[in-house]
């Protein structure tokens, strides 16, 4: 019984560790990690992004929430440039100038992301 009760005790340990940083707001991601959005996020400036990563091996778990762009202008909803190990998956991003931008990115994945009625493209990656 004892045994279990250690292994039932690591699993939950396990999954613990594998909590994520809530993002609520426009950000810059600069450590890595795992990332949750808990609400949509709304960008009303021209060219700003909504997220910019600036570190390698970040997963951001949209949790089925929008960033959402002014419509016109140079931002990105997700921006990375030269980091690797990117995740980004379950939820939208919209009205921005790229959905998701991921440029020189290597090991970068995307999933499950309505990423519609972006400017030029809904998602654009660069790398291995």
């Amino acid at each position: 019984m004892k045994f279990v009760f250690m292994f039932f005790g690591f699993f939950f340990f396990s999954i613990a560790a594998q909590a994520c940083t809530a993002v609520s707001s426009a950000t810059t991601i600069s450590s890595a990690g795992s990332y949750c959005l808990t609400n949509h996020i709304f960008v009303s400036t021209p060219g700003a992004n909504g997220i910019t990563v600036t570190a390698s091996n970040v997963s951001i778990d949209l949790n089925a929430f929008a960033i959402v762009g002014p419509g016109y202008g140079d931002g990105s909803g997700i921006k990375a440039v030269n980091v690797d190990g990117l995740r980004v998956f379950s939820g939208s991003i919209r009205s921005f100038r790229y959905g998701i931008e991921a440029v020189y990115s290597d090991g970068s994945y995307v999933g499950y992301v309505d990423a519609s009625d972006n400017k030029m493209r809904g998602i654009m990656v660069i790398g291995s």
